[in-house]
């Protein structure tokens, strides 16, 4: 009897000790943080789930001198859910060439060194990509969704492409007496990590012809900008391009991974328009910038491309974040490729007409 009476005492215990617990929210400084954040989240490019922080900085000072590319500093609070949240000093500086000067928010560095955020695959990363609303209107969040989607498309056609992870991002203003707004993002796999991932290096030549890379990755990924409409990028100049080399095993001669995805027609800016010498209208009309193949090679990548089709639809369809209008605009926009594809004269006329 005495060692049943023990015993529910104890259990009484903790589950007071449970209920405390949760009851709680606990903000964790990087000192105390590095167990529980790890166990929390192992893996920060191996979860789909959108992650949720907060970035308190002076952004009144980051827009007025957004130009200059120079760090100031931020507090980083990542909330692992609704009782654990960490806190990090950081700093952060604008990049991005055109939308450093177009947006009032542009993309941006954080440098994350020595923050030790707790995720196994960023433990010896310095800098990560934030990919930010640009401007205030609720379009730039879509822009934002949409943006992050289409990477996501690539990832289903390649391993060899950026894998980015979606943040809901409360901003605090400290410039602005703590004014807090937030809005959509989201963050790309940092290049050393992707070395480390795929056992290559990045090269850093801006004279590589398109007959440098390997055919059967440049023709598929062709084929896919063709898809969202995207005619700004090139392997000359890597422009929206990255080009890796692998140390071990894998496909032959470089590899193309592109990157920046706002001029096309599958996110459609307002911002966005075509180049001047392709004699389109608007980027959600299509341009193919791809090599020039044999029918029986295009043949090969569109079959692929018809293969992927219902995992393209389906997650379009089942990306909640987005409005309804916005969502439908990009289930509209792949199908309309997917009709254009299965025309007799697609090949001729689509793709052999402007093919380099």
């Amino acid at each position: 009897m005495l060692k049943k009476l023990k015993l529910k005492r104890l259990i009484s215990l903790c589950l007071f000790l449970l209920i405390a617990q949760l009851g709680f929210p606990q903000l964790v400084h990087d000192s105390e943080m590095i167990n529980d954040a790890t166990e929390l989240n192992r893996e920060f490019f191996g979860n789909d789930e959108p992650l949720s922080f907060t970035l308190k900085f002076d952004i009144k000072t980051f827009r007025k001198t957004k130009s200059k590319e120079e760090y100031q500093a931020a507090e980083l609070i990542i909330h692992f859910d609704d009782s654990t949240s960490i806190s990090h000093n950081i700093k952060l500086r604008s990049r991005g060439d055109f939308r450093k000067k177009y947006c009032s928010l542009p993309p941006f560095w954080l440098n994350i060194k020595n923050a030790e955020l707790g995720f196994k695959d960023l433990e010896d990363v310095v800098k990560i990509k934030v990919v930010a609303h640009c401007k205030k209107a609720d379009i730039y969040n879509d822009y934002v969704l949409k943006e992050y989607l289409a990477y996501k498309l690539y990832n289903i056609i390649s391993p060899y492409s950026f894998r980015v992870r979606l943040v809901k991002i409360q901003y605090i203003d400290t410039g602005r007496d703590n004014k807090i707004t937030e809005n959509w993002g989201f963050i790309l796999e940092p290049e050393d990590l992707m070395e480390k991932r795929l056992d290559a290096h990045f090269i850093k030549n801006d004279r590589l012809a398109m007959a440098t890379v390997n055919r059967d990755i440049i023709d598929r990924l062709a084929i896919f900008q063709y898809m969202i409409g995207n005619s700004d990028y090139s392997v000359t100049g890597r422009h929206n391009l990255k080009i890796i080399s692998l140390y071990g095993s894998g496909p032959i001669g470089n590899i193309p991974i592109p990157y920046d995805f706002d001029y096309t027609g599958f996110v459609n800016t307002t911002y966005a328009v075509p180049g001047e010498n392709l004699g389109i209208n608007s980027v959600t009309d299509r341009y193919f910038l791809g090599a020039c193949r044999g029918d029986y090679i295009y043949e090969l990548v569109i079959q692929e491309m018809n293969d992927n089709k219902r995992e393209f639809l389906n997650l379009l369809q089942q990306f909640e974040y987005i409005s309804l209008k916005q969502k439908m605009e990009t289930l509209n926009y792949i199908e309309s490729y997917y009709t254009e594809a299965s025309t007799k004269w697609f090949i001729s006329r689509n793709l052999k007409g402007t093919c380099r």
